[in-house]
């Protein structure tokens, strides 16, 4: 009984860390929905998303309520959908990077290769980072400019959007925190139940095969990443 009231109070984190994530992005964006409702939306979504490829269906429906029902204009509201995959799937990329390399003379060369392009990644992702605050506000404006067979005033709201996030870099930082608190929640979901099903794994070992399989899922075009993150 305890492991299921601990099971549950880990899916209660995650759904509690991801709507508060999304309420950070939401907020840069001027786009106002209670976080009650946020916590709604996210528990319908994060449901739906079991149906369709990649996890897509909750950023589906995510989008759809917050064009509908948000205060921000439709390109803020779907930046802020996007940023906030974006920081959910860097977390675990994080967890990778920082556990794959405390224990990298322990894991097999497979796992040395995964935990390499995690880091390469974590790199890049710095570097990306840095660059955006050196850029001028009129030269990542020149985005608008680009030729693209979409509604050019979300394009024009995306890329102001990004240009928000570019120049609030601490409040990035909180928000990745957040998102970071939801990954721990996962792992210590899985940890429970495979512990319980006397899997033989330490608690380091964990902390990197969790959020591998997390990312697996997340990118797979299969629904619910089912197969890759199970492998």
């Amino acid at each position: 009984p305890l492991d299921v009231v601990f099971v549950q109070f880990c899916l209660l984190g995650i759904v509690l860390a991801q709507s508060l994530r999304w309420r950070v992005m939401n907020g840069l964006q001027a786009n106002f929905l209670p976080y009650r409702r946020l916590v709604q939306i996210t528990l319908i979504s994060n449901f739906l998303s079991l149906f369709a490829p990649a996890s897509v269906g909750a950023d589906v429906v995510r989008g759809y309520y917050s064009v509908s029902e948000g205060s921000g204009k439709t390109g803020n509201s779907i930046v802020a959908i996007l940023m906030d995959r974006v920081l959910g799937l860097f977390s675990y990329v994080v967890f990778t990077a920082l556990f794959g390399v405390l224990q990298f003379n322990a894991i097999s060369s497979e796992l040395k290769v995964l935990v390499g392009s995690a880091c390469a990644v974590l790199v890049g992702a710095v570097v990306v980072a840095l660059s955006a605050q050196w850029l001028s506000d009129a030269t990542f404006l020149r985005l608008e400019s680009l030729p693209l067979l979409i509604n050019r005033s979300w394009w024009k709201q995306g890329v102001e959007g990004m240009l928000i996030y570019a120049r609030a870099p601490k409040i990035l930082l909180g928000a990745l925190g957040i998102s970071c608190g939801s990954a721990m929640f996962s792992v210590l979901l899985f940890m429970c139940i495979g512990r319980r099903m006397g899997i033989d794994l330490n608690s380091l070992q964990y902390l990197l095969i969790v959020p591998l399989g997390v990312v697996a899922s997340a990118l797979s075009m299969i629904p619910f990443g089912l197969g890759l993150g199970q492998v």
